[in-house]
């Protein structure tokens, strides 16, 4: 809350890793936003990325991904 929201920045978030026996989920969202001139509002942008994981013979291995973005 203290940076100039005009000033550009991002911000990348890793939810808690959830696994299951082999299996395991991880989430990545990633925040930014864009350089602005004074006066003019600020333009966000958003992304994230969610990968199913598979631990065979003690290597992950991505089974399945999607992704989203705004």
């Amino acid at each position: 809350n203290e940076r100039d929201v005009r000033e550009p920045s991002v911000y990348y978030r890793i939810d808690p890793i959830a696994t299951w026996g082999h299996f395991a989920r991880v989430q990545v969202t990633a925040t930014q936003r864009f350089a602005r001139p004074a006066g003019e509002r600020p333009q966000p942008y958003a992304a994230g990325a969610t990968y199913w994981l598979m631990n065979v013979d003690g290597h992950w291995v991505i089974v399945a991904e999607s992704r989203w973005v705004t």
